[in-house]
């Protein structure tokens, strides 16, 4: 008896250690994250601040810099397009295959047939107030014309009647968080290289548009991984469209 009651209590131990352990890998790459954007921010902060107009060497460094940082976010955008909700149904097969629940949103997986078979992800959004058609429209704007390689794109959009939709990328590896957790984990290599790309889309969205863009909502779970285990934040751009008690 007392055997068993050691055993049980060193189970639970265990449970307990491999909780901790994952909630502080989580941390871990929340605040590597930060720390390295926050490098990122005042390496190109120490660069603009060198710039001296009289100094003709020192401009042309800011140039050669300022492409530097530009080829990051350069990459060409695609059009956003305008879906009708039957669009959306039959890309999705009638709305079945459902890839995640949220707050205030379904995560529906489909298909573009006329894309050559695109694989696409469905967010239909489920308590939009209304009047906020005029801002829906901006901010679908302001995310479609931000492209960044760390960024899940925007590919289109419906506000038909009550239907309110937007079409992204479809990332083939799933969220950061089904990776750090999941029985292939990443190795030291990848984890630095996911740091690095979430940085590098932080810094798109804060400092290399004129709209700045904040988040609200950086974790494991909107982080995604396309083929090649690249790092694509998503969610960018949506706290505006909540409800005020869901922010």
């Amino acid at each position: 008896m007392l055997m068993l009651k050691i055993f049980a209590l060193s189970n639970n131990f265990q449970k307990i250690f491999a909780l901790q352990s994952q909630v502080m890998l989580a941390v871990e790459l929340v605040v590597t994250t930060a720390f390295v954007y926050k490098q990122m921010l005042m390496s190109r902060l120490q660069r603009i601040m060198l710039v001296h107009p009289s100094d003709p060497q020192q401009a042309v460094y800011f140039s050669y810099h300022k492409r530097f940082l530009q080829s990051f976010s350069s990459v060409p955008g695609a059009n956003i397009r305008s879906y009708s909700y039957k669009e959306h149904e039959e890309a999705t097969g009638g709305f079945k295959q459902v890839l995640g629940r949220g707050a205030f949103r379904t995560v529906y997986k489909g298909v573009i047939l006329s894309d050559a078979r695109r694989f696409v992800v469905v967010k239909k959004l489920d308590k939009m107030e209304h009047e906020r058609e005029k801002e829906f429209k901006t901010e679908v704007s302001v995310i479609g014309q931000t492209h960044h390689k760390n960024l899940v794109g925007l590919l289109g959009f419906c506000d038909e009647g009550e239907h309110w939709l937007l079409v992204y990328e479809y990332m083939s590896n799933g969220s950061l968080a089904s990776f750090l957790f999941g029985i292939s984990r990443p190795n030291w290599n990848q984890r630095v290289q996911i740091v690095l790309g979430i940085a590098r889309g932080l810094m798109c969205l804060h400092e290399e548009h004129s709209t700045q863009i904040i988040h609200c909502d950086i974790k494991p779970q909107n982080i995604l991984l396309d083929e090649y285990f690249t790092a694509r934040i998503s969610d960018f751009g949506l706290a505006k469209l909540l409800l005020a008690d869901q922010t």
